[in-house]
Formats: C-alpha cells, structure tokens, sequence
C-alpha cells in the first residue's frame, strides 16, 4: 500500500523531471495548534555538476527544529542529512553535501517544527553529468 507521502515523492519526482530548470525554491505554509509559520529553503547551486558540493539553506523561525532527505530517484529510499538542526537566531540553518549518483535529478525534502505547528516543503536540483 502506498502512503500519501510515497504518492507525494513520486509526483514531486514526476513533476521535476518534467520541469527540470524550472524549479529551485519554495515556501509553504502549515498550520499546527500554534501560530501558522512559513519555511523558505534553497539548494545552491540548482544545477550541480556531480560530484560537486550542494548546500541547502532553509529560513525558518528561531527555535524550529528542521530535518532534511534527498531522493534521487522515485521510489528509492532518502539518504538524510544529519544531523536535524535548530534555527538560531537569524531563522537559517544550512546543510552542504557532495552529490554523487548516476540521476539527473535531486528531490529535497525539508520539515521544521515549532511547538505544535510544522512546515514543509521540497526542492528539485539539477545533476550534471
């Protein structure tokens, strides 16, 4: 059976690999018990030679607690960047990793939580071979 998160990465996969140049950040807003908070996250660069270093940066609200996958393929299973971070005071925290698959295509997933309030959102990123 196939959660509604698995349907949600493949479509995202479906949808980037249609778009490839056309996608590279995005906000999204979810509302939990608390106030509704947006998250903001960037992949630079978003088209990446392989084997080259990306890095992620996601503006969130001091004291949310984010988490981060890539998939490069649908269907695959995501490799997480540890560790899950806490925005400081200026709201950002980073990841930066080195690509390495034979895909054309990265899906980032990001998802903070404050108290009961939680935000998502995903990004695709270019692989250049």
């Amino acid at each position: 059976m196939t959660t509604p998160r698995g349907r949600l990465l493949r479509a995202a996969a479906l949808f980037s690999t249609t778009l490839l140049g056309l996608t590279g950040g995005s906000s999204t807003l979810a509302a939990g018990r608390t106030s509704p908070f947006y998250i903001h996250a960037h992949v630079a660069p978003t088209s990446v030679r392989n084997h080259s270093r990306v890095t992620l940066s996601v503006r969130a609200v001091r004291g949310a607690r984010c988490a981060a996958a890539v998939i490069y393929s649908a269907g695959a299973p995501p490799n997480t960047l540890h560790p899950a971070r806490t925005a400081g005071r200026s709201g950002v925290v980073r990841w930066s990793w080195r690509v390495s698959t034979a895909r054309s295509v990265g899906i980032v997933t990001v998802t903070c939580r404050i108290a009961h309030a939680t935000a998502s959102t995903m990004i695709t990123f270019r692989i250049r071979h």
